[in-house]
């Protein structure tokens, strides 16, 4: 490879602030809308050309996004305007590689000004070509990422088809109403572990909280670990194999999936409900009744919180729900269960594919390990 050489950030990428775009003069339409945090809607304009590179200037700060269709960065944003002749996507990865949230220039609201970073000296291979082959790399490890992620989201959506047209346009004739207790054998929330921060630590059992539970999506990052002893305390809210997680309070309320097993053992917190099907009920039978809009609608109707939406474990109970019977469920969870274990396995790869990228990033950027030893990616 080429030389590598040392020079301030701004002389690597220009960067400059976004554009304000408010939601109600937004219009639906091709081109996304980049805030800090990512993507958060589309419009029918757009005001950088692709490809491009954002990072987060108000609330989230850092945490580089890599764009590769024409967009609308918000104001919460600086994207680059000038990659001086330098790879984007290798400066994609460059500011990946920084810690741009110490350079807090905020109070209450964290804010990034671009002029406090532009002298921020970096390392980077003269040439472009060099450039480009880091990032190809990487970039390959980001493409599977990515694909394996759309798998999961287009086999889970097939599941959520196939019990649509079983339980939701048609009904089978031989189902008996029942409610969601009748074909559970636990319902109930868990607890915050007594002994303060001490009992937070980097290696140990996981702890699940409502930021871990996506419709359909179970979020490893901010994923707590905590002591064995902090967990003998909730042995009672021990989560097991196929069970159906449930927040239950506040904005992420209703949001449900099941838990994914490599991540046992585990217990959830309070604002997380474990649902633990009976032995001859499919999960995914309950999960994919719960992601329903009307049974969303008939939690919601029963909220019992004041200040904050809330549901109770009497209100999970009382869900309606068809049961199909044993032979029915058992057809249903043939149809859908390798769909799942499908999905679930692009999520594992994924997760892999994460950490080889996230441990070669600094190495590659660094010089440490070149390029030519490392097989390319398929």
């Amino acid at each position: 490879m080429s030389a590598w050489v040392t020079k301030p950030l701004g002389e690597v990428i220009h960067l400059q602030r976004g554009f304000d775009l408010p939601v109600q003069v937004r219009c639906e339409g091709p081109f996304p809308v980049i805030a800090s945090t990512g993507q958060v809607g589309s419009h029918v304009k757009a005001m950088v050309s692709a490809p491009g590179v954002v990072i987060g200037r108000s609330g989230s700060l850092g945490g580089s996004q890599y764009i590769e269709r024409d967009f609308w960065p918000l104001n919460t944003t600086l994207w680059a305007k000038d990659f001086n002749g330098n790879d984007p996507r290798f400066c994609h990865y460059l500011l990946s590689s920084l810690d741009l949230a110490a350079f807090n220039a905020g109070g209450a609201v964290p804010t990034l000004n671009r002029n406090h970073i532009a002298p921020l000296p970096v390392r980077v291979p003269q040439s472009a070509r060099d450039q480009r082959a880091i990032a190809d790399v990487l970039g390959a490890l980001d493409d599977k990422i990515e694909l394996n992620r759309r798998m999961s989201q287009t086999l889970e959506a097939i599941a959520q088809a196939i019990f649509k047209s079983c339980f939701v346009d048609n009904t089978p004739d031989d189902a008996q109403p029942v409610t969601l207790k009748d074909l559970t054998t636990k319902i109930g929330s868990g607890a915050t572990p007594r002994g303060g921060r001490e009992v937070y630590i980097d290696e140990g059992v996981a702890l699940i909280r409502s930021q871990n539970v996506y419709d359909s999506q179970f979020v490893w990052d901010g994923l707590a670990r905590i002591t064995d002893e902090a967990a003998r305390q909730l042995a009672n809210v021990q989560v097991q194999a196929g069970d159906v997680l449930l927040n239950i309070t506040g904005a992420s309320i209703l949001r449900t999936c099941v838990v994914p097993p490599d991540v046992l053992p585990a217990r959830v917190n309070q604002h997380v409900a474990i649902i633990r099907a009976k032995t001859d009920v499919s999960p995914h039978f309950l999960h994919l009744h719960l992601l329903q809009p009307d049974t969303k609608a008939y939690l919601l109707g029963l909220n019992a919180g004041a200040s904050r939406e809330a549901v109770t474990k009497a209100h999970i109970e009382s869900v309606p729900i068809l049961d199909p019977g044993v032979e029915g469920m058992a057809r249903f969870d043939a149809a859908v269960a390798p769909l799942f274990a499908l999905a679930q396995a692009c999520s594992a790869e994924a997760r892999t594919l994460a950490a080889m990228r996230d441990s070669l990033l600094p190495k590659l950027l660094s010089g440490e390990v070149p390029v030519a030893a490392i097989e390319p990616a398929a």
